[in-house]
């Protein structure tokens, strides 16, 4: 017999991880603020990990997020708590684009006027946030990981 069809089957892991830019440097967000680069020093020197949170609802975490100071701001890398309904909710919309916007819960430590924009100089930070619109539209999901196990070298095979 001659084998007709050839099956792989995958296990798909989702862990409920993703990155993303949970802030931006130097651009104007839909409310006329700007963070500057070095805004977050204090904060992340204090605490690298916040809660995540969906849509700014404090009773709502959904994960935990690692943060990272970078040229293009604030990343975030970040892992959704998925036994928790909402978090799966989230995670389902993150992978189908849905929602990818992310947001911040700060408070303002120092800022100044320029040019009629708030620059932010300084900002103690309390939370990121998964939304559907964020304030600033270029702080979003960048990727959600889906995990699949490789083919075993053993595949199942159909004879026809």
């Amino acid at each position: 017999m001659t084998p007709q069809l050839t099956l792989c089957l995958k296990e798909i892991n989702e862990d409920g991880t993703f990155t993303g830019l949970a802030a931006t440097y130097g651009t104007r967000d839909l409310g006329g603020d700007v963070i500057q680069p070095g805004a977050f020093t204090k904060s992340l020197a204090a605490k690298s990990e916040v809660p995540v949170l969906w849509q700014h609802d404090q009773k709502e975490p959904i994960g935990v997020g690692r943060l990272s100071d970078t040229e293009q701001g604030l990343a975030i890398s970040g892992k959704l708590v998925l036994e928790s309904d909402v978090a799966r909710k989230a995670y389902a919309l993150m992978k189908a684009g849905a929602v990818k916007g992310l947001s911040i819960g700060y408070q303002i430590v120092h800022d100044a006027m320029q040019n009629g924009m708030r620059m932010l100089q300084e900002l103690k930070l309390h939370e990121v946030s998964v939304v559907t619109f964020a304030m600033n539209p270029a702080a979003q999901v960048t990727a959600v990981k889906t995990e699949q196990e490789p083919c075993p070298a053993r595949a199942l095979v159909k004879y026809l």
